[in-house]
């Protein structure tokens, strides 16, 4: 399965059969996520993946997700550092995880408030100033989903995409424009990207002459979660990314603010070819 596959096969699964994770899906994935430490502004980040019947009794209990996920016996969970662009970093990092999960068949469903911090940093061994800003679960999906998902789904407004016209802009935000070319199926894989209670807070403003894009946060006034918004940049940054390199599409992450009046939005980061 290609990343682009994987990225529009992606979807938020809360309800898992029974079934465990075969051993040797499970090593797989636990090797990228032993390999995948770092995110382009540089935080190290650990990532674990947690099996359950293999977790204490006695920690169980502070491991909820407070029935939000049904049935999951393992999660992908992570500790960084509280400094500087770290909940991009985690977010870049952390979706790769999931992406690397639908390659292998199993279902994810990212969780940033909805689960119990406190238990999984105290499974993970986090540290002085090291949190777990998200984590997932990782198995195999149900066929059907339970209402009680379905519900989640449409108080989230899960099933709907901004148009292009809306994320995409040249020169700066008066002008709104789609790229063209490969560009454009870069722009759609990060329109597909999972972000917090579907918010697609991305704005991208591509410079007039040359593949140069930068990437801003557009935040949602009074969001309960403002540090989901920050994870949702480094997961637009991750498709963004992944999907261009898999097209032929070179370049990398810089800071290199354009200084161009972004009417309140913030300024995280540029792609340059």
């Amino acid at each position: 399965m290609s990343i682009i596959e994987a990225i529009r096969k992606r979807q938020s699964w809360r309800s898992y059969l029974a079934k465990p994770v075969e051993c040797e899906t499970a090593n797989v994935l636990r090797t990228f996520l032993s390999m995948n430490t770092t995110g382009p502004f540089g935080s190290k980040i650990r990532f674990e993946l947690i099996d359950f019947d293999e977790t204490p009794k006695e920690m169980l209990k502070s491991m909820g997700t407070y029935s939000i996920i049904k049935d999951a016996r393992m999660f992908m969970a992570g500790c960084v550092e509280k400094n500087g662009r770290y909940l991009e970093d985690y977010g870049y990092a952390m979706e790769k995880n999931i992406l690397k999960a639908v390659e292998l068949g199993l279902g994810t469903c990212w969780l940033g408030a909805t689960f119990d911090r406190n238990g999984f940093s105290e499974r993970l061994h986090c540290g002085y100033n090291e949190i777990v800003p998200a984590v997932s679960p990782a198995g195999y999906a149900v066929e059907k989903r339970r209402l009680a998902d379905n519900m989640i789904r449409k108080v989230a407004n899960s099933d709907s995409r901004k148009h292009l016209f809306e994320i995409s802009f040249v020169g700066d935000f008066n002008y709104s424009k789609v790229p063209d070319g490969k560009y454009k199926t870069v722009m759609e894989c990060v329109k597909c990207g999972p972000s917090a209670t579907n918010q697609q807070p991305w704005r991208f403003v591509k410079e007039e002459k040359g593949e140069i894009y930068h990437l801003f946060l557009e935040r949602t006034s009074g969001y309960i979660y403002p540090a989901g918004q920050n994870i949702d940049m480094g997961i637009a940054m991750c498709h963004f990314e992944l999907s261009a390199m898999e097209l032929g599409l070179s370049g990398g992450w810089v800071i290199e603010d354009p200084g161009i009046d972004a009417g309140g939005r913030e300024y995280i980061a540029t792609w340059k070819s």
